[in-house]
């Protein structure tokens, strides 16, 4: 890969963020810049940020942040923009995901300060549950973090890219099971499936998918 592409052989722009941002970017090899080799990290990094639509003003004031809690060989699966359940109010938020942790940082609205609010191995992550609504479009994410619970609106472009994080979380987290005892329960109620609230009809004929903030 040369340097003015990134990892999907994309031209990045030659500004004065994007220079910023390569500074953060670190490399293997011959310090006169001859076969210089990203690491895994940086070269995942930049896919996932290319595949976000991020601002590269914005993913350069959270790299540094990021670098200092992903291990170089580390390998970054999804990266997005997010909010709190109060929205705006909370800040500009950045939601990294990788083979092995997950990072939230954010950004101050006034400041323009960068901290980290989540870092954790995916293994202390509790009660994984997510919501895929591809008419927003977006994902709702909520876990437990020690005896915190988490929240999180994780944005997207469309409705293809809803599916495509949907995806991503099934293969790092297990889904939450339905038993078919539940599925044919003749009480009429609501349960929890993948981070969808599922509603049984007294007729067992139907289930209705609402995507809302999940309980507990």
């Amino acid at each position: 890969m040369g340097d003015n592409g990134n990892s999907l052989g994309e031209p990045l722009p030659a500004s004065t963020d994007f220079v910023e941002l390569h500074k953060n970017i670190a490399f293997h090899g011959t310090e006169d810049g001859v076969d210089k080799i990203m690491d895994r990290f940086s070269r995942t990094l930049l896919s996932a940020a290319a595949e976000s639509g991020l601002a590269t003003i914005t993913l350069s004031r959270h790299v540094p942040s990021f670098r200092r809690s992903i291990h170089c060989d580390d390998e970054v699966v999804m990266l997005a923009h997010c909010l709190r359940p109060d929205g705006q109010l909370s800040g500009d938020h950045l939601l990294l995901l990788t083979r092995r942790r997950l990072v939230v940082t954010k950004q101050s609205r006034v400041l323009n300060r960068v901290r980290v609010e989540v870092d954790s191995e995916l293994s202390g992550l509790g009660d994984v549950r997510w919501s895929a609504d591809p008419g927003t479009p977006g994902v709702e994410l909520a876990f437990n973090t020690g005896d915190v619970r988490q929240r999180f609106w994780i944005d997207a472009q469309h409705g293809k890219q809803v599916w495509r994080l949907d995806a991503l979380l099934a293969k790092l987290f297990r889904r939450p099971s339905v038993s078919l005892a539940t599925l044919t329960s003749p009480t009429r109620g609501c349960f929890l499936w993948g981070g969808v609230r599922l509603y049984l009809t007294h007729s067992h004929r139907s289930v209705i998918g609402h995507p809302s903030w999940m309980a507990g």
